[in-house]
């Protein structure tokens, strides 16, 4: 049995998410922020397009967002 758990997403450089974000998205900041701390399909899907890294801190399991 697997007891890790995964937790939201870590933004290491947030501006530049956002940048990345807006090439597809309307919204200011505050809806990507929104976005991003929401889990939806379409999260995922966008997360898909960056560079994620996962990492376990004891049994949590961080997703760390990175633009490249």
């Amino acid at each position: 049995m697997n007891n890790n758990v995964t937790i939201a997403p870590q933004v290491s450089d947030s501006p530049s998410l956002f940048e990345v974000w807006r090439e597809s998205h309307i919204g200011g900041y505050r809806d990507f922020v929104d976005f991003i701390t929401r889990p939806s399909g379409e999260r995922s899907r966008f997360l898909m397009t960056v560079q994620v890294t996962g990492a376990f801190h004891g049994s949590l399991l961080y997703n760390q967002v990175t633009t490249g």
